[in-house]
Protein backbone atom coordinates (compact mmCIF):
# COMPACT_ATOMS: atom_id res chain seq x y z
CA UNK A 1 0.00 0.00 0.00
CA UNK A 2 1.34 3.36 -0.91
CA UNK A 3 1.92 6.24 1.72
CA UNK A 4 -0.38 8.99 2.52
CA UNK A 5 0.48 12.65 0.75
CA UNK A 6 0.99 15.09 3.40
CA UNK A 7 0.79 18.83 0.96
CA UNK A 8 2.31 21.53 2.48
CA UNK A 9 1.18 24.95 1.49
CA UNK A 10 3.77 27.52 3.68
CA UNK A 11 5.70 30.07 2.64
CA UNK A 12 8.31 29.94 5.77
CA UNK A 13 11.08 27.15 5.01
CA UNK A 14 11.37 26.29 8.81
CA UNK A 15 7.70 25.88 9.20
CA UNK A 16 8.10 23.14 5.94
CA UNK A 17 11.39 21.79 7.16
CA UNK A 18 9.65 21.22 10.56
CA UNK A 19 6.53 19.93 9.07
CA UNK A 20 8.26 17.39 7.06
CA UNK A 21 10.25 15.86 9.72
CA UNK A 22 7.13 15.38 11.90
CA UNK A 23 5.61 13.44 8.34
CA UNK A 24 8.63 10.72 8.38
CA UNK A 25 6.72 10.13 12.07
CA UNK A 26 3.96 8.88 10.50
CA UNK A 27 4.79 7.30 7.86
CA UNK A 28 3.78 10.20 4.92
CA UNK A 29 4.86 11.48 1.82
CA UNK A 30 5.80 15.07 1.49
CA UNK A 31 4.85 17.54 -0.85
CA UNK A 32 5.73 21.35 -0.16
CA UNK A 33 4.91 24.45 -2.06
CA UNK A 34 5.63 27.87 -0.90
CA UNK A 35 2.40 29.33 -2.48
CA UNK A 36 -0.98 28.06 -3.43
CA UNK A 37 -0.30 29.14 -7.00
CA UNK A 38 2.25 26.28 -7.28
CA UNK A 39 0.48 23.72 -5.50
CA UNK A 40 -2.67 24.31 -7.64
CA UNK A 41 -0.32 24.04 -10.91
CA UNK A 42 1.09 20.71 -9.91
CA UNK A 43 -1.71 19.15 -7.64
CA UNK A 44 -5.21 18.08 -8.17
CA UNK A 45 -6.64 18.49 -5.25
CA UNK A 46 -9.95 16.46 -6.00
CA UNK A 47 -7.98 13.68 -6.99
CA UNK A 48 -4.93 12.87 -4.85
CA UNK A 49 -4.98 11.35 -1.54
CA UNK A 50 -3.86 13.12 1.64
CA UNK A 51 -3.88 16.15 3.75
CA UNK A 52 -3.34 19.61 3.20
CA UNK A 53 -1.66 21.68 5.69
CA UNK A 54 -2.64 25.47 4.54
CA UNK A 55 -0.88 28.58 6.47
CA UNK A 56 -3.16 31.34 6.57
CA UNK A 57 -0.86 33.66 5.86
CA UNK A 58 1.40 33.96 2.82
CA UNK A 59 2.26 36.61 0.10
CA UNK A 60 0.07 36.83 -2.82
CA UNK A 61 -2.16 33.87 -2.61
CA UNK A 62 -3.13 33.43 1.16
CA UNK A 63 -4.46 30.73 3.04
CA UNK A 64 -8.19 31.83 2.58
CA UNK A 65 -7.94 32.45 -1.11
CA UNK A 66 -6.40 29.03 -1.14
CA UNK A 67 -9.68 28.22 0.51
CA UNK A 68 -11.64 30.08 -1.87
CA UNK A 69 -10.18 28.12 -4.88
CA UNK A 70 -10.41 24.39 -3.33
CA UNK A 71 -14.67 25.54 -2.99
CA UNK A 72 -14.68 26.00 -6.71
CA UNK A 73 -12.81 22.87 -7.62
CA UNK A 74 -14.87 21.18 -5.61
CA UNK A 75 -14.06 17.77 -3.27
CA UNK A 76 -10.98 18.24 -1.91
CA UNK A 77 -8.22 17.15 0.34
CA UNK A 78 -9.15 16.81 3.90
CA UNK A 79 -6.90 20.26 5.70
CA UNK A 80 -5.40 21.51 8.76
CA UNK A 81 -5.03 25.23 9.19
CA UNK A 82 -2.32 26.60 10.16
CA UNK A 83 -0.66 30.41 11.55
CA UNK A 84 1.65 32.30 13.36
CA UNK A 85 -0.64 34.89 13.91
CA UNK A 86 -3.62 35.06 16.41
CA UNK A 87 -6.17 32.55 17.24
CA UNK A 88 -9.25 34.37 15.95
CA UNK A 89 -8.43 34.82 12.48
CA UNK A 90 -7.56 30.82 12.35
CA UNK A 91 -11.45 30.28 13.77
CA UNK A 92 -12.54 33.08 11.23
CA UNK A 93 -11.03 30.67 8.92
CA UNK A 94 -11.67 27.07 9.89
CA UNK A 95 -15.68 28.30 10.43
CA UNK A 96 -15.70 29.78 6.77
CA UNK A 97 -14.15 26.47 5.18
CA UNK A 98 -16.81 24.49 7.74
CA UNK A 99 -19.25 26.67 5.75
CA UNK A 100 -17.83 25.82 2.58
CA UNK A 101 -18.17 22.02 3.76
CA UNK A 102 -14.20 21.49 3.51
CA UNK A 103 -13.05 18.83 5.73
CA UNK A 104 -11.34 20.77 8.46
CA UNK A 105 -9.22 18.46 10.48
CA UNK A 106 -8.04 20.60 13.13
CA UNK A 107 -6.43 24.48 12.70
CA UNK A 108 -3.19 24.86 14.79
CA UNK A 109 -1.62 28.29 15.89
CA UNK A 110 2.75 27.81 15.06
CA UNK A 111 4.76 26.80 16.62
CA UNK A 112 3.33 22.85 16.18
CA UNK A 113 4.38 20.23 18.35
CA UNK A 114 5.29 16.82 17.07
CA UNK A 115 3.06 15.00 19.82
CA UNK A 116 -0.06 17.18 18.99
CA UNK A 117 1.15 16.54 15.21
CA UNK A 118 1.14 12.94 15.56
CA UNK A 119 -2.51 12.99 17.22
CA UNK A 120 -4.05 14.68 14.67
CA UNK A 121 -2.93 12.82 12.21
CA UNK A 122 -3.54 9.23 13.93
CA UNK A 123 -7.09 10.27 15.05
CA UNK A 124 -7.77 11.48 11.41
CA UNK A 125 -6.41 8.05 9.99
CA UNK A 126 -8.26 6.15 12.35
CA UNK A 127 -11.50 7.71 11.81
CA UNK A 128 -11.31 6.99 8.31
CA UNK A 129 -10.76 3.23 8.79
CA UNK A 130 -13.65 3.24 10.87
CA UNK A 131 -15.68 5.05 8.43
CA UNK A 132 -14.83 3.04 5.66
Amino acid sequence: MSRLALYIIDDDPQSVSLLTEYADHVDMDVHAFNSGEKFFQQVDPNTENGILILDLYMPEMDGIEVLNELVKKGPVLPIILITGNDTSSLRSASMLARAYSLDIIASIVKPIRLDYFKNIIEEYLQEQSISQ
